[in-house]
């Protein structure tokens, strides 16, 4: 059954539509002609998102990770597309999510909650002709905010205070503002720009 708009992670149901051929003029061949899509995803990333997603793609059809186990061959060959989430990783289901993208046939895009793509197995999905995206930038406002927060404790010597405070001792030290000082940022990418952008408010 379906509910709330997403398959559940092991349901049979959850199958590409047929996938009728028509003839390719350029080759001389059949080509395939995928009319309803599959979508590999977590159950959480289809609750979550999935209205949306069928809002794009009105025919865009389901199918989730399951808990445990794994999924059986034919509802493997449905699958036209996959989006990997932050709950798949937080998880530690990434094993399990590539494995079984790495055993699609009819994979064709594989999106990322993540903007870095530099791991070996993008490499061979790209060999077999998948389409790997990324999310560039999604992060840049929370790497921005740690970097100025280490910049804030590096001026204030929290990590002395913090001993300090464990050890329930007081000791005065010397401290540094950021107001007035010079930072180099390498890179004025996303989050390079986004710190850039906090440091000046700081007076950097």
């Amino acid at each position: 059954p379906v509910r709330h708009g997403y398959a559940a992670p092991h349901v049979e149901e959850a199958r590409a539509a047929r996938r009728p051929r028509r003839p390719d003029r350029r080759r001389g061949a059949e080509a395939e002609e995928v009319l309803s899509p599959t979508l590999l995803c977590s159950a959480a990333a289809a609750q979550r998102y999935g209205a949306e997603w069928t809002r794009v793609v009105p025919d865009l059809r389901f199918v989730t990770l399951p808990d445990e186990g794994r999924l059986d061959d034919d509802t493997v060959a449905s699958i036209d597309l996959a989006v990997f989430s932050t709950d798949l990783w937080t998880s530690g289901r990434g094993r399990q999510f590539f494995g079984t993208a790495l055993h699609a046939p009819h994979l064709r895009w594989l999106h990322m909650f993540s903007a870095g793509l530099d791991d070996p197995v993008f490499d061979q999905l790209a060999q077999r002709g998948v389409r790997v995206t990324g999310s560039a930038g999604s992060s840049a406002v929370a790497i921005a905010h740690t970097v100025m927060l280490q910049a804030l404790a590096l001026c204030r010597n929290t990590r002395t205070h913090v001993a300090d405070q464990a050890d329930r001792r007081w000791e005065p030290t010397d401290h540094l503002d950021l107001e007035g000082r010079t930072m180099c940022v390498v890179g004025m990418g996303n989050i390079g720009s986004e710190v850039a952008r906090l440091a000046a408010a700081f007076g950097v």
